[in-house]
């Protein structure tokens, strides 16, 4: 995991497509070119959630790959108080990931 890399902004949501139609056909160490995180915008702009790919599967065989979605806190619209304790965060976070599968 390479923070750094992770956190550098590669564009939007066109640019990650555009990365990922130019994967096509290639082998798997090229989708490496895909870490880094990838911001989604709304009409006006405004930040709506961020694609974090944190780690790559090297090969079909390899640990999978790994991604996170930071979404703020406004677009979320989670009560301030639902996320004013660590225990509490946990539980949204749960209750999230369980919405999700």
């Amino acid at each position: 995991y390479d923070k750094a890399r992770v956190e550098r902004v590669l564009g939007d949501d066109r640019d990650l497509g555009n990365a990922l139609s130019s994967l096509e056909g290639r082998q798997y160490p090229g989708y490496k070119d895909l870490m880094g995180s990838w911001e989604f915008r709304g009409p006006g702009g405004e930040l709506r959630f961020t694609l974090m790919v944190d780690k790559v599967q090297s090969d079909p065989f390899a640990a999978p790959s790994r991604i996170r979605v930071r979404i703020p806190a406004g677009v979320a619209g989670f009560p301030a108080e639902a996320l004013s304790t660590a225990l509490r965060r946990t539980a949204v976070a749960d209750f999230v990931l369980r919405r999700l599968v």
